[in-house]
């Protein structure tokens, strides 16, 4: 236990007084009421030998110490102390507990005014031991501390072989004058910052020697807000200090300066306050007038809009910032989809130089203004019907020639947000540079143009369309889709065949007398095993199966996925024959297509082969030759990548009644693509040979067709 002298406490309590006296007069005083024991008590103790000073929550406890061959000297003595927080003294307080003093032992409650209230033995302690009850009010004389003592009062020393003193407390009421008035700062928050609406709020710094218990808002001395603290009456000082915020609704107020408060309350009811002069304005602007966009609302293609309008008077806060929505012109009333916002910042703003639309249409803008305390209203907003912005270019594109009228040019021509507004096709003879315009008929899917192959000298001609939409945007096409230049050799150009596929060579018909013709024909959709080079073959012929030689062939593959794009591989080269052949590597089922661009005479042309690959799997099993009731192990690695992420299903079959079973499925590692499977031989009689394999089937996630393993044997003997 920490000692404390009598010379120390005496000291304290003189301090203590001291301060009672600096406080302010009773008339400003106020009172709260304390509870407990261990949390408000302290021992103090200036002979441990002889006396004892601990806690045993929630009692606190003071005795002598028995020694049965030693005595306790007159100086001994100790107990428990309670200080009353600076600023406050007792008011006055009761105890639950009791004291005990014999053979010279003396146990007393004394207020540090000197004045006892409880002595044992004493004229209020008949039979030198009493109980203290916690309905008994003791006066506290204002004291700033009370004791709970026990010492030996007798002349010479005290009997200590057994216990005679005693002074314990198990609990205390404790009232406590608090002489100190709070403080409050009100040191910041969003209302101090100039014109405010709705709520917002003020922040402050609060002190107390006994802690702040209530702090309250005020707006020209009317009541807006209240915070109660958390206050906790078992300890000295209940209440906590320190700064908050309140949030103050200024809604109701006229707009204007106001008086805000904010008080505070301590936990002896002393108060103070601290007082801000405030703005608020709760009332948003009117509409803006003359509301105009300059160069008018036609199709533009630059994304920038320029707005100009008047801003009507202010009775309080000034218009600081103006707000916009922009919505599409198809959006019926009250649709909102689609729609964007914004603002712009400046005082008395009456412009905004660089408004730009989300995107490429026709918008229609809404425009409000906005006030130094945030005030804004739609409902009040202003209307530009149509702001409208296209940055691009029409769509168009050369349209494959018509057999049924092989003379005319068409052009798709398109533009879905400002739409075309004029078009031209120009031609140019090869080896000139003369530009040509062609009258153009527009239909539905554009324009088009019949160009006179009798008037016109023989040769090639290049083709050039320009198509300028409603913004000024404008598109001119020189090429065909496939990227190749437009261009037309009059005469009209040749068609073009393009056969490709793996050889096959079946039996002709013709065949007689023992004798076997075959034919050759080409398979468009060939099946392989997985690991297997397939070799295709083709051949590029004009009408008549004349051979187009001497020409690139691109080809182009698509793995059988989903979203899986196409990519060019190769390009082969067509003999004198027209012919050409290309080795499709191992890997999975994909689509092969052979493209050819054509020339200035010759069309172009597209052929796919669908090349089918077999999937597999390596079988392996432990045990070739088990007894029944025996374990053997099925595993292997599935060919192919890639696999799905959540690995592949594989099927063990077995043959059996003249068919393949399927028994169990495995699924395949999606890194390594291994799997296994342990199977039980049961219910097997005799000796018995199975053949089994691993099937693989076709899944969407996997390119590659149904599939299976080789075989493998294991000979089973039954009972």
């Amino acid at each position: 236990m920490r000692q404390v002298s009598k010379r120390a406490i005496a000291m304290r309590a003189a301090l203590l007084v001291a301060a009672v006296l600096m406080c302010p007069s009773a008339a400003s005083a106020g009172n709260y009421t304390v509870s407990g024991s261990c949390s408000l008590w302290q021992p103090y103790n200036n002979t441990p030998r002889y006396v004892a000073v601990f806690p045993s929550c929630p009692e606190l406890v003071t005795r002598n110490v028995g020694f049965p061959s030693e005595r306790a000297l007159t100086t001994s003595e100790g107990g428990w102390v309670y200080y009353a927080p600076a600023g406050t003294t007792v008011a006055s307080f009761a105890l639950q507990g009791g004291l005990m003093g014999l053979n010279g032992w003396q146990a007393a409650v004394i207020p540090s005014a000197g004045i006892p209230v409880e002595n044992c033995p004493g004229s209020t302690c008949p039979g030198a031991s009493k109980g203290l009850g916690i309905q008994a009010w003791y006066p506290g004389y204002n004291s700033p501390a009370i004791y709970l003592r026990l010492r030996c009062g007798a002349s010479g020393s005290c009997a200590n072989n057994t216990t005679y003193g005693y002074a314990g407390i198990t609990g205390s009421n404790i009232t406590l004058t608090d002489w100190a008035a709070p403080g409050v700062a009100i040191n910041g928050g969003a209302i101090l910052s100039g014109w405010r609406r709705g709520t917002a709020a003020v922040t402050y710094d609060a002190g107390d020697n006994a802690g702040i218990k209530i702090v309250r808002g005020y707006l020209d001395g009317r009541p807006r807000a209240e915070v109660l603290r958390p206050c906790n009456y078992v300890v000295s000082v209940p209440c906590p200090n320190g700064g908050g915020s309140l949030d103050l609704d200024t809604t109701g107020l006229a707009d204007g300066a106001h008086q805000m408060t904010v008080q505070v309350v301590d936990a002896g009811d002393n108060a103070a306050s601290d007082n801000r002069t405030v703005y608020s304005d709760n009332t948003p602007p009117a509409s803006p007038g003359s509301l105009s966009l300059e160069d008018g609302d036609g199709w533009r293609a630059t994304n920038k809009f320029a707005l100009r309008w008047s801003n009507p008077a202010q009775s309080a806060s000034p218009i600081v910032a103006v707000g916009y929505v922009l919505c599409p012109t198809s959006n019926a009333a009250g649709n909102w989809k689609g729609c964007t916002n914004g603002s712009r910042n400046g005082s008395d703003i009456k412009t905004i130089r660089d408004l730009a639309v989300p995107s490429s249409g026709e918008w229609k803008a809404w425009i409000y203004l906005v006030d130094a305390a945030g005030n804004a209203d739609l409902g009040t907003a202003a209307t530009l019907p149509r702001l409208r912005f296209d940055p691009d270019p029409p769509s168009g594109s050369f349209l494959p020639f018509s057999a049924d009228d092989p003379t005319r040019v068409r052009v798709a021509a398109t533009d879905a947000i400002s739409g075309v507004s004029s078009e031209s096709l120009e031609i140019r003879r090869d080896g000139t540079d003369t530009w040509t315009e062609i009258p153009v008929t527009p239909d539905a899917s554009g324009f088009s143009a019949a160009l006179d192959d009798g008037a016109l000298p023989q040769g090639v001609y290049h083709l050039r369309a320009r198509i300028v939409d409603a913004a000024g945007n404008d598109r001119t096409i020189e090429n065909f889709d496939g990227g190749q230049p437009a261009a037309l050799g009059l005469p009209i150009r040749l068609k073009t065949r393009l056969a490709v596929g793996r050889v096959k060579h079946v039996l002709a018909r013709s065949s007689r007398h023992g004798k076997k013709r075959y034919r050759r024909v080409l398979v468009d959709k060939p099946r392989s095993r997985y690991g297997r080079t397939v070799r295709l073959s083709g051949r590029l012929t004009t009408p008549g199966a004349n051979p187009v030689a001497g020409m690139p062939v691109e080809v182009w593959e698509q793995v059988e996925l989903p979203g899986s794009q196409w990519a060019q591989i190769a390009t082969v080269q067509t003999s004198r024959t027209g012919r050409f052949t290309f080795k499709a590597l191992r890997g999975p089922s994909r689509l092969l297509q052979f493209r050819y661009h054509g020339t200035g005479t010759i069309r172009s042309r597209i052929s796919t082969v669908d090349l089918r690959v077999k999937a597999t799997s390596s079988l392996r099993v432990n045990r070739h030759h088990v007894n029944n009731g025996d374990f053997v192990s099925f595993h292997g690695r599935l060919k192919g990548r890639p696999i799905p992420p959540g690995g592949k299903l594989v099927e063990l079959q077995v043959f059996t009644r003249g068919q393949w079973r399927t028994f169990a499925q495995a699924r395949a590692n999606s890194a390594s693509g291994l799997w296994g499977y342990r199977y039980r031989f049961e219910a097997i009689n005799g000796r018995v040979r199975f053949r089994f394999r691993a099937r693989v089937r076709k899944e969407a996630t996997y390119p590659y067709d149904l599939g299976t393993s080789r075989q493998v044997r294991v000979t089973v003997r039954g009972g």
